[in-house]
């Protein structure tokens, strides 16, 4: 059964919101770690948005199943014209994407600014509240295409 599908957590009319690792789109966090994300599976496709706090992102890190990836941008972020922004493809996410989460791990892809203000020891910790592994863009495409023929259909 597949868990993380389009537009799970959106309210749309006659159809009731997944709460699944306990969102809802559109949250806001007192203590977030990304205001303004957007939430996307593994295949790209947009399940919701909202603010994360560090309790979210070892939440979801602990209750994912070992074939599910949560992949977080920034809302920030501008879409390329030829992009859907409910389905913009795995391309642009490897360009995009702030936090991927997998089973048991949560992997942040700081920017360069934000290397030196965040990041010691190749450790992310935001306010004292969230300590994940920084990775590289490049490591994330690494980590999907294994992700993708470990669990994935081709």
């Amino acid at each position: 059964m597949m868990r993380l599908y389009a537009h799970m957590y959106i309210r749309w009319p006659r159809f009731e919101p997944s709460h699944l690792f306990g969102l809802s789109d559109d949250q806001c966090r007192e203590r977030a770690v990304i205001e303004t994300g957007e939430w996307f599976n593994s295949r790209g496709e947009k399940l919701g948005q909202g603010a994360l706090d560090g309790d979210d992102l070892h939440r979801i890190a602990q209750e994912l199943e070992a074939d599910e990836m949560f992949i977080i941008t920034s809302t920030g972020t501008v879409h390329e014209p030829a992009h859907d922004p409910d389905l913009p493809g795995m391309d642009y996410l490897f360009k995009t994407a702030r936090f991927v989460v997998i089973k048991g791990i949560v992997y942040f892809i700081p920017t360069w600014e934000e290397r030196p203000r965040y990041v010691r020891d190749d450790q992310y910790v935001y306010e004292g509240q969230c300590v994940v592994t920084v990775w590289s863009r490049e490591q994330f495409k690494a980590l999907h295409e294994s992700h993708r023929l470990k669990f994935m259909s081709v």
